[in-house]
């Protein structure tokens, strides 16, 4: 099964704990596949697109999904929809001029 949980380690990977909550909704889809990085601050983190398999209508998501701590997340496409198509396996990179940038991956076809 592919997960939607998010966990933090405070202590370099000492010792983890969970901090996303099914109380918190909405969240992204489970996926695998997806790409991930912060802004240039270090202060918020972003998840972008990834492989849900049969459990969604769309199997490669073209979503992406901000958040500054990892328990409550927002949807980004709600206010800007991104342009790249569906994909998995790709990269993210935020530049110091916080211009995010999506790269490569496979699109299923």
């Amino acid at each position: 099964a592919y997960l939607d949980d998010v966990w933090m380690s405070a202590d370099r990977g000492e010792s983890w704990r969970r901090i996303s909550d099914p109380k918190y909704p909405p969240r992204f889809k489970p996926r695998r596949g997806h790409a991930a990085t912060m802004d240039s601050e270090r202060v918020m983190m972003f998840i972008l697109g990834g492989f849900c398999g049969n459990s969604c209508e769309e199997r490669y998501l073209n979503d992406w999904w901000s958040s500054n701590g990892g328990d409550i997340w927002h949807s980004m496409g709600v206010f800007v929809p991104a342009k790249w198509s569906p994909r998995h396996g790709h990269a993210a990179v935020m530049t110091k001029a916080d211009d995010l940038i999506v790269i490569g991956g496979h699109d299923g076809r």
